[in-house]
């Protein structure tokens, strides 16, 4: 890696993941710029560069000797019931935001060294198998797998644009910060804890720390391909426990049937009651890295 030229773009960079890479990029030298939405926020001489996907607009700055850009963008899933209009809204941010940063690049005749771009586990749609998904196996069919496979392939076009062009297919994030365990703590502040009445079903799952370091290898290394970025998989009822034991406190169980989540959230439910499972054998390969594998401590 060039260590004279060490400047990073970073759009989704206000998020859980956003936030945790940046400090690991600045902690290793690295000089990280960002991309927003609030235009309020924008300062160039913070490196803090003003977009609008509706607006197809990025500040002509943004790209100025950027060499790494990693693309999380994308409005949250998990925000909002999926209207038409929200779920109108998760598809544009990530696949019609990708479409806006390749222009611009082509625009300004910009090459990258390296190259990130999101995926999600989602790809897949639920597997209730006991083989797991490889990074070869076809896309799903549901809303989420669709918006993965359009938003892959948006990010495969940047194979002209960067010397190198990773794809993260992002499992789901345990953090005592946020991720997948904010919907639990809601309700632990309560004294319950949520319980599924299917604790069989599998869930590939990622800590915040492995989820980081795994990104910043595969731009930095740098590491062509697309990966599985999953710990380990566990059954739901497994790691609703360790959750919950990692909030250091003693909860009354709450068993809620699938079908009323359904009825609750509609097809957002699938967050919570699809089944997922995943290989990790090619990140954990590539990386020589072998995961945290304790949902406990991911909540540290």
């Amino acid at each position: 890696m060039d260590n004279l030229r060490k400047n990073v773009l970073i759009t989704g960079s206000s998020g859980l993941i956003g936030t945790s890479l940046t400090e690991l990029l600045l902690s290793n030298g690295f000089n990280v710029s960002h991309l927003t939405s609030n235009r309020g926020k924008a300062n160039s001489s913070k490196k803090i560069f003003y977009w609008s996907i509706d607006e197809g607009h990025i500040d002509s700055g943004a790209f100025s000797d950027v060499d790494y850009l990693v693309n999380l963008s994308g409005a949250s899933i998990g925000g909002a019931i999926w209207t038409e209009k929200r779920k109108k809204l998760i598809y544009d941010s990530r696949i019609v935001g990708t479409r806006l940063l390749a222009d611009e690049i082509t625009r300004q005749k910009v090459t990258l060294k390296s190259y990130f771009g999101a995926s999600a586990i989602g790809y897949y749609g639920s597997n209730d198998s006991e083989i797991p998904n490889l990074e070869s196996d076809d896309g799903g069919g549901d809303f989420l797998a669709n918006v993965c496979v359009d938003w892959e392939k948006e990010h495969m076009k940047f194979q002209s644009l960067s010397e190198n062009v990773s794809v993260g297919r992002i499992s789901n994030v345990i953090s005592k910060y946020g991720g997948m365990a904010d919907p639990y703590k809601l309700i632990a502040k309560f004294g319950l804890q949520m319980r599924l009445s299917k604790d069989s079903k599998r869930c590939a799952w990622v800590s915040l720390n492995s989820l980081t370091n795994m990104i910043f290898h595969l731009l930095t290394d740098p590491l062509a391909g697309t990966f599985n970025l999953c710990d380990g998989v566990l059954f739901w009822g497994d790691v609703q426990k360790s959750m919950y034991a990692g909030f250091g406190k003693q909860y009354l169980s709450l068993r809620i049937p699938s079908y009323m989540l359904k009825i609750a959230m509609g097809e957002m439910s699938a967050l919570i009651t699809s089944s997922s499972n995943v290989s990790n054998e090619k990140i954990r390969e590539a990386l020589n890295m072998n995961g945290l594998n304790d949902v406990q401590k991911a909540m540290i």
